[in-house]
């Protein structure tokens, strides 16, 4: 971005506002296995250390200061009113159209900004408001939302997980819907919207859930020898059965990291072990009034099963068979999960989704290379079901009460998900939407392209571009490019029309679909993976430079973000090649993973990146650390990392040691920011905060990338 007198002014005095607020610095010497390792900032970990806490407290209003200076700030939000949510609003005003079935569903509450629960006895009924979030615990005057719900099997009940400012970790209540009233059940100490869930028994008696006996962040055994256990309805507060922990069944190895998770289906009861890893270990029990259980074994993490399903006296399960995703039939009474003769195998790349059973069908969907959909049909033999949009991904699952239709979502980078019931006798789609899609008309010329381009090692990389029609590559075109590249998170079609509004705006929006992700299967994830980390940042640097070599666009106007794990790789995208970007977003993301293990959430994620405490994982690990790999004298691009002080998954000391490095060893004019929300978590948090958010991101891209709008 050329910059004018005052720009430069500008630029200045950030860099010396940040330097006369220097970070306190108290340096540790760590010796990992003969290696000595510097840690300029060990002290910004004590969670008590004042000094610190100040500092976080002035770069915070700094930060934000600065950002709400930016010219035309409201641009964005503004867009966002007039654009996009004026036309949700008003679809929100209108009936819900949903099918005969469904007698329990949210609905967003304009005035209020928050989703409220409707229900009707029957479809005659029209749906009555039955609990607002408002309404619990208003004498605290906490916000909290509903982050997670569960309907007992014949839908006398709904168990409802309320949160607040983004803490994840809930409280569940319970609403009879029959009698129309809240019960006085409580549950606690729970994260049933990312841990186990919640599993109603058949006979509605009670539900099974995953247990956290310590939930305070600040603990060393924060969220450790968690319990899967029974909560019996009418039970008094903290009263429960516990039906597997590694307290309770020491014949099985169960580390204290593992969230221990069981569930009903059919005659049998299974547990897992189960992490940030998509493969777990299984065992199962058979049924006991009592629930009393012994349990057996039924398939371990390296059998590479990812899914399971009762099909009459089968299993159908879905593993990975030398990188070949593969659908396998087994006998309940004799189950064999090691087997090697599938009845279905799929091609290189393409990967098995999700699927589901009909009487005598399997019905399966698949996505290859992250990016193309497909839906088939197995009986005798696989059939394709073409589908009725073009789709880059497809979910589908079955409609309660429906012997003969279950849904299918198709969705895409630049229109919004449509959904269908697919009649499996007639063989036909039928357009069945719960709500009127939306249309938004500013996004008609906007398309995408879907390329393979080469890795640094010759693979074929996934990569792709959302940008208006009629794009010129003259290589002067604003970029934001995303990426994520961990835990086989595959990074699928989605709408986002707040995304969106960035092409409108007239950038280009390019998501990497790099190493460590799951877009093309298990072998992809594994090649991103601890002693191969180094991938998942290769790719990316990869993607950057073939949209500059390209002319899509060039150092000063590409932008980069990620988030969480995903900081792991801007943070070293950014660290190793600090010449291919202008700007950088990485959100509450993973900073100094050598030091992770020792954070709330670190023990749980030694699974994919290792420990310190193991020699080749200690080398992984501090090859992968952005932190360390920051070094004096380099120009760094412009960069904002943000924390959230409630946030479990990721501390906020992580982002903030790297700020704090960041700005003493930057040597460049590009400033760096640091904003730590101390009402905020790592995701699930407030509309307020996320709209927050959205407007802090996409106006720095805009001022940084050079949109005249912004500057």
């Amino acid at each position: 971005m050329k910059k004018t007198l005052f720009g430069l002014l500008l630029y200045s005095s950030l860099a010396f506002a940040q330097k006369t607020t220097k970070a306190p610095s108290q340096k540790v010497i760590d010796n990992y296995h003969g290696i000595e390792v510097v840690d300029e900032y060990r002290n910004f970990e004590n969670l008590n250390d004042t000094a610190v806490l100040n500092w976080i407290k002035t770069q915070s209003t700094f930060s934000k200061k600065v950002l709400n200076e930016i010219k035309n700030k409201n641009s964005y939000l503004n867009l966002v009113d007039k654009i996009v949510d004026s036309r949700y609003n008003e679809i929100r005003k209108k009936p819900v159209n949903v099918s005969k079935q469904q007698n329990l569903i949210f609905k967003f509450d304009t005035k209020d900004s928050i989703y409220k629960i409707y229900y009707r006895k029957n479809d005659k009924e029209d749906f009555k408001m039955i609990f607002s979030p408002k309404d619990y615990k208003p004498e605290t005057k906490i916000n909290y939302y509903v982050n997670y719900h569960k309907l007992s099997p014949n839908k006398t009940y709904v168990a409802i997980s309320l949160t607040q400012n983004g803490q994840e970790i809930s409280d569940v209540i319970i609403y009879d819907l029959k009698k129309g009233k809240l019960l006085k059940d409580i549950i606690r100490n729970t994260w049933v919207s990312d841990i186990g869930g919640i599993n109603w028994l058949k006979n509605e008696s009670g539900f099974i859930y995953t247990y956290l006996p310590d939930t305070d962040k600040n603990s060393v055994g924060f969220i450790k020898n968690s319990e899967a256990v029974f909560y019996k309805l009418g039970s008094k507060e903290g009263e429960h059965k516990v039906l597997f922990s590694k307290k309770n069944n020491p014949n099985i190895n169960i580390n204290s990291n593992d969230f221990c998770v069981a569930f009903q289906s059919g005659e049998y009861f299974y547990a897992k072990l189960s992490g940030v890893e998509s493969l777990n270990d299984y065992y199962y029990a058979i049924k006991d009034e009592n629930l009393n259980f012994n349990w057996i074994p039924f398939f371990e993490k390296k059998d590479k099963v990812f899914d399971f399903k009762n099909k009459n006296n089968s299993y159908i399960f879905y593993k990975d068979l030398n990188g070949y995703s593969c659908l396998f039939e087994t006998e309940i009474k004799n189950p064999n999960f090691k087997k090697t003769n599938p009845i279905v195998q799929f091609p290189k790349n393409e990967i098995i989704n999700n699927f589901i059973i009909s009487k005598n069908d399997i019905y399966i969907s698949t996505i290859t290379n992250g990016i193309v959909a497909k839906l088939y049909v197995y009986k005798k033999a696989l059939k394709e079901i073409k589908l009725p949009i073009p789709s880059g991904s497809v979910s589908i699952y079955p409609i309660e009460g429906n012997k003969t239709e279950f849904w299918v979502s198709c969705g895409s980078w630049n229109k919004p998900s449509i959904r269908y019931k697919y009649n499996f006798k007639k063989r036909i789609f039928i357009e069945d939407n719960y709500k009127e899609p939306v249309k938004i008309s500013e996004f008609d010329d906007i398309v995408f392209e879907e390329l393979t381009i080469k890795t640094h090692d010759g693979l074929d990389l996934p990569l792709t571009l959302i940008y208006k029609k009629g794009m010129v590559k003259d290589g002067n075109n604003r970029v934001i490019m995303d990426g994520y590249g961990a835990y086989g998170y595959n990074y699928s079609p989605y709408f986002s029309p707040y995304s969106l509004l960035w092409v409108y705006q007239g950038g280009i929006l390019v998501n990497t679909h790099v190493r460590g992700g799951g877009e093309k299967g298990e072998e992809w994830r594994l090649g991103g993976s601890k002693a191969t980390k180094s991938n998942s940042w290769k790719d990316f640097i990869s993607s950057a430079e073939f949209l500059i070599a390209n002319g899509y666009t060039n150092p000063e106007k590409l932008g980069v973000k990620g988030g969480s794990a995903g900081g792991i790789l801007i943070g070293r995208a950014i660290t190793e090649r600090p010449d291919l970007f202008k700007a950088a977003i990485i959100d509450v993301g993973i900073l100094n993973v050598l030091r992770f293990e020792l954070s709330p959430n670190g023990e749980n994620n030694l699974k994919e990146f290792g420990s310190f405490k193991i020699k080749e994982e200690f080398e992984s690990l501090y090859k992968m650390d952005p932190f360390h790999h920051i070094k004096r004298g380099v120009s760094y691009p412009t960069t904002l990392i943000t924390s959230g002080m409630n946030d479990n998954r990721v501390i906020y000391w992580q982002p903030a040691k790297f700020a704090a490095k960041l700005m003493e060893f930057n040597s460049g004019e590009n400033p760096i920011f640091y904003f730590n929300d101390n009402e905020s978590g790592h995701g699930e948090n407030s509309l307020k905060k996320d709209y927050e958010k959205l407007e802090m991101t996409y106006n720095f891209f805009n001022w940084q990338l050079g949109n005249p709008e912004y500057n």
